[in-house]
C-alpha cells in the first residue's frame, strides 16, 4: 500500500497515534489496546482480554483462525494482502525487525521511533538521525497520498448523494 519504507512508517506512526490519543480521551470501558506481540505470542490470554473488554463470549475457535482462512481469501479483492491468514498464530510471526533488512528498521525507527518508544518499544537504532530533506519530503508524499484519497472520498460521496 505505500513504496517505501518511510512512507510505511509515517503512515503506521500516524495510525497509532491517532488511535491511542483518542483511547486516552475515552473511558477505559471503552477502549482496549491489543498489542500484536500479545496475541501471537499468548494468544488465548489476549483473545480471552479482548472478549471480555468486548462483552463477548470466548470461543476456542479464535485459536484456529487459519482454519476459516480459504473462505476468507476467496472473498478478498486483493488475497495476496492477507496471505499470511493461512497461518496459524505462533511467536515470531511477521516480525518486522526480523524480517526487513537492518538498514529499513533503522529508516523505520528515524521517523516512528517515538511512537514505538511510547508504546514500549525497544529501538534498535538509537544512534541514526536523519536529515531533515528527506523527512519532510516522505512528510509530503504522504501528505499528498492522503489528501487523494480524502478527495476521491468525498467525490464518493457526493455522488451517493446526488
Amino acid at each position: 500500500w505505500v513504496d517505501s519504507i518511510e512512507k510505511a512508517a509515517l503512515h503506521w506512526r500516524h495510525r497509532v497515534l491517532t488511535g491511542h490519543q483518542a483511547g486516552a480521551l475515552l473511558p477505559s470501558s471503552r477502549y482496549h489496546e491489543v498489542r500484536y506481540e500479545d496475541l501471537v505470542e499468548r494468544p488465548e490470554p489476549t483473545l480471552r482480554g479482548l472478549c471480555a473488554a468486548l462483552d463477548l463470549g470466548f470461543d476456542t475457535a479464535m485459536l484456529h483462525h487459519e482454519r476459516a482462512a480459504a473462505a476468507l481469501l476467496r472473498s478478498e479483492a486483493f488475497p495476496h494482502h492477507n496471505r499470511y491468514v493461512t497461518r496459524p498464530l505462533r511467536r515470531g510471526l511477521r516480525d518486522w525487525r526480523r524480517d526487513l533488512p537492518p538498514a529499513a528498521v533503522t529508516r523505520f525507527e528515524a521517523l516512528a521511533g517515538d511512537a514505538l518508544a511510547l508504546l514500549g518499544y525497544e529501538l534498535r537504532s538509537r544512534t541514526h538521525k536523519p536529515g531533515l530533506r528527506p523527512i519532510l519530503a516522505t512528510r509530503s508524499d504522504w501528505l499528498a497520498w492522503h489528501t487523494r484519497k480524502l478527495r476521491r472520498a468525498g467525490r464518493e460521496s457526493l455522488k451517493g448523494e446526488l
